[in-house]
């Protein structure tokens, strides 16, 4: 079996059929695809949700992808997009104090940082309707406790959800 902390975000039903795919074999059941090079192994409007988590900042073509993607999702199906947030008050200190090669300092593997307007662009660019998006706290309970929703928070989100609908 399959254990991801995204399914759990998603809420699967028992007899829900979920797809993990990625550029490495992960798990027996990964499916390897280089989504700049390749068609997803899929029918066109096949899926009715389709979760895209920390994956766009690694893409050099972030639009190919999408497209890729929305080919695979239904009419109104839901794709998830998580990416890091690049406008995170404690990342842009790093990048000053890194002569600003933020992501190079942070991970070698990040092509690309979004903050809200560049996810949001991106998404409206592939014709994707936005249904909901925001920026995601840190995941430390501490932190969360001492400014819970306070929107003092917002300088220190670390990513960046956003849900789109396929038009």
């Amino acid at each position: 079996s399959y254990d991801n902390a995204q399914l759990k975000y998603l809420k699967l039903k028992d007899k829900s059929q979920y797809f993990p795919i990625d550029i490495h074999q992960f798990t027996p059941e990964t499916i390897v695809v280089d989504i700049l090079k390749d068609k997803l192994p899929f029918e066109d409007e096949k899926f009715d949700k389709i979760v895209f988590s920390m994956v766009l900042e690694h893409l050099d073509q972030p639009k190919t992808a999408l497209l890729e993607l929305k080919r695979v999702l239904k009419k109104d199906g839901e794709l998830i997009v998580i990416v890091p947030n690049s406008e995170n008050v404690v990342k842009i200190i790093q990048s000053i104090l890194f002569e600003k090669k933020l992501l190079k300092a942070t991970s070698p593997e990040h092509c690309l940082g979004f903050g809200t307007e560049e996810i949001a662009n991106l998404l409206k660019r592939v014709n994707m309707r936005i249904t909901h998006f925001k920026k995601r706290s840190p995941e430390i309970a501490s932190f969360n406790l001492l400014l819970p929703d306070w929107g003092v928070c917002k300088p220190f989100t670390s990513d960046i959800l956003a849900i789109a609908k396929k038009r």
